[in-house]
């Protein structure tokens, strides 16, 4: 955007030069102090628009880097908490017994009412 306007101020500026020279008009130096002050002009504006888009790519890296870190947060209480799941089905597991009394199941203790992963399900007590 701001090349477009330098651009569009330069031409402004060249075309009323350009009429001043066919109305015969003095312009020693004048084109040339006109053209270095639209460059003035605009030079500090790009280069803040260029530190700007930087800044912007700077926030963007690090949002990215919030994201996997939260991300890595995330897994590791997911990690903690299925770990304290396994151990309290365990220990709850822990106080029960099964056998077979003359081909007909028996259960002595308390089963916890809960779901087990599978690999945790075989327990021989």
């Amino acid at each position: 955007m701001i090349p477009l306007a330098q651009t569009v101020a330069l031409i402004a500026v060249l075309l009323a030069a350009a009429s001043m020279y066919r109305d015969g008009s003095d312009l020693d130096g004048t084109i040339a102090a006109y053209v270095l002050y639209l460059v003035q002009l605009f030079d500090p504006i790009a280069r803040f628009s260029e530190w700007l888009g930087e800044f912007r790519q700077g926030l963007a890296a690090l949002g990215k880097v919030v994201g996997l870190l939260q991300a890595d947060e995330r897994r590791r209480r997911a990690r903690l908490a299925r770990s304290s799941s396994r151990a309290t089905a365990r220990s709850s597991c822990a106080t029960s017994r099964f056998g077979y009394d003359g081909g007909r199941p028996r259960r002595e203790g308390r089963l916890a009412a809960r779901s087990m992963p599978a690999s945790t399900s075989r327990s021989s007590a």
